[in-house]
């Protein structure tokens, strides 16, 4: 996610869920630099954030990103304002349903299970929360066969599909913005 596009989802949920952002999800946590942005969007960056002032929850299925990120985001796992999960997203996701429901979630994990992770996504957002998902274009494949960065076609069936249920759920206004990557952005209405 590129600082450009991270300023942009911060905006978008700023203006989006009354209240702020107090619990948040992201499914793919890579290196932890998203996660950041995140924590910064709940005003966990200053020193002054109390204990009750937000929590991430971060999923990563890789053990070798999990450690990185692990060493990036520290000093929010020491004062409990991230729990950085180790496992597959699918498998570990109903492990926090108790916590929810949730004001952000962001979707940036593996392709071809976008379509599991927004039903989850779907059943545990607040009414007033936000739903991101990343990569909805998959290069261009999802609009282009002749995109030059292929996927394969279970990933571009799953995140076309994905696209398809977000864009026509009647609990959300949806609309996909035009990144580079394709952003789809969800707020949960009723």
């Amino acid at each position: 996610l590129s600082p450009v596009e991270a300023s942009l989802v911060q905006t978008l949920a700023r203006a989006s869920v009354a209240g702020g952002v107090k619990k948040a999800v992201e499914i793919g946590t890579l290196t932890g630099l998203s996660a950041l942005y995140w924590l910064q969007l709940m005003g966990l960056d200053s020193p002054g954030a109390s204990d009750n002032s937000g929590v991430l929850w971060s999923f990563e299925k890789s053990a070798d990103h999990h450690a990185r990120a692990s060493m990036v985001l520290k000093k929010y796992i020491d004062r409990k304002h991230c729990h950085l999960i180790l496992g597959d997203a699918l498998e570990m996701l109903h492990t926090i349903n108790a916590k929810g429901p949730f004001d952000f979630i962001f979707i940036d994990g593996n392709k071809a299970a976008y379509r599991q992770y927004w039903n989850w996504a779907e059943a545990n957002c607040a009414v007033g929360g936000v739903i991101f998902v990343d990569n909805v274009f998959l290069g261009g494949s999802v609009y282009d066969p002749a995109a030059s960065q292929r996927f394969s076609e279970k990933q571009i069936g799953v995140v076309s599909g994905m696209n398809a249920a977000a864009c026509t759920n009647s609990n959300f206004v949806t609309t996909i913005i035009p990144t580079g990557e394709g952003l789809l952005m969800a707020k949960r209405v009723r």
